[in-house]
């Protein structure tokens, strides 16, 4: 019923007039989204989508409400943009028609979360990115990602922080941050952004991803959604993982910040201050809770009954003895 009912709200938008010209009023009289981006990015299932959900409602920040993905590319790779001005290839390069898919049908919905409503305007953000295109002529990546944050956020037309100053756009995408090259572009575009990257102990994470699977061979998920065929993959991946840390360490020195999710886990408060304080933000109470556009969703969770429930006596044995623990330690001796 709600699905419908926002569904024949977006509708009626359509019809009811264009809304480009008062967007662009809007935009003019708020000026465009000129902020920095703090982006949430390791391995998946390591607490990313969590983060990005305590941000959604602090007043200082433009939050991305799913994944950050970009064009047709693969997770793990940053945007390349023109520099001549083609607006219509930056715009297939930065929008991720599986998102605009989602956002566009009036709801907004999460892991195992309830459904909440959403009224965006999918198919005006391309009209409006065009335009705006027109208007500011943009030759470099930070100009083009401005003009796209700016579109975004202006069609999603009940956002409940569109008011206010901001400091910060902030994104979670997975994997991302694996990708040298990926994360090169990204510190170039940003030299005054933040990458985040949560650490998650092997034990724990591996049982995360361990459950993923039995989940998705009990759903009959696509073999081709599946994050990892076999235990090798597992820990060639989170071997990965803690490589891109210290790479990642190295390029962007202080503008790099790495979250323990045991900590987050077992104090979100005082973790969640110590990260406000050290990017800027202002303390404010919504930084404790998990919301979509300010109402409160449920943990997108892989399972409830702690790692013991998931993990055999080999697994234990082969993650305590084997290249998983000793690239850990290399963080956490």
């Amino acid at each position: 019923m709600l699905h419908g009912m926002f569904q024949k709200r977006v509708s009626e938008a359509q019809d009811a007039g264009d809304l480009l010209p008062r967007l662009l009023e809007h935009i003019e009289e708020s000026g465009p989204i000129r902020c920095p981006l703090v982006l949430i990015s390791q391995i998946s299932r390591s607490g990313g989508t969590w983060l990005s959900q305590l941000f959604d409602h602090h007043p200082q920040v433009w939050a991305h409400p799913l994944e950050l993905r970009f064009g047709q590319s693969r997770k793990s790779d940053w945007p390349e943009l023109p520099s001549n001005g083609d607006a219509e290839h930056a715009w297939e390069a930065l929008r991720y028609a599986k998102a605009e898919e989602a956002f566009g049908s009036g709801t907004y919905a999460k892991g195992n979360d309830d459904t909440h409503p959403m009224l965006f305007e999918a198919d005006t953000q391309r009209a409006l990115f065009l335009r705006l295109a027109e208007i500011w002529k943009p030759t470099t990546d930070r100009e083009w990602f401005d003009l796209y944050f700016t579109s975004f956020f202006s069609v999603w037309l009940d956002h409940q922080r569109r008011y206010g100053q901001k400091k910060y756009v902030a994104g979670f995408a997975s994997m991302l941050a694996l990708e040298p090259q990926s994360m090169m572009r990204f510190r170039q575009v940003y030299p005054d952004g933040w990458l985040i990257s949560i650490l998650r102990e092997p034990f724990g994470w591996y049982a995360s991803v361990k459950h993923r699977a039995e989940t998705d061979e009990k759903t009959k998920r696509s073999a081709k959604k599946r994050l990892y065929g076999g235990f090798d993959e597992v820990e060639a991946a989170y071997r990965d993982n803690i490589k891109s840390f210290h790479a990642n360490r190295q390029l962007f020195g202080d503008r790099y910040i790495e979250l323990d999710y045991e900590a987050l886990a077992a104090d979100t408060e005082e973790t969640v201050r110590a990260l406000a304080e050290r990017i800027g933000l202002d303390w404010h109470p919504t930084l404790t809770r998990q919301t979509f556009n300010g109402r409160s969703i449920r943990p997108n969770t892989s399972f409830t009954g702690g790692r013991k429930s998931v993990l055999s006596e080999e697994d234990v044995a082969r993650i305590g003895d084997g290249p998983m623990m000793a690239a850990y330690r290399t963080l956490r001796p």
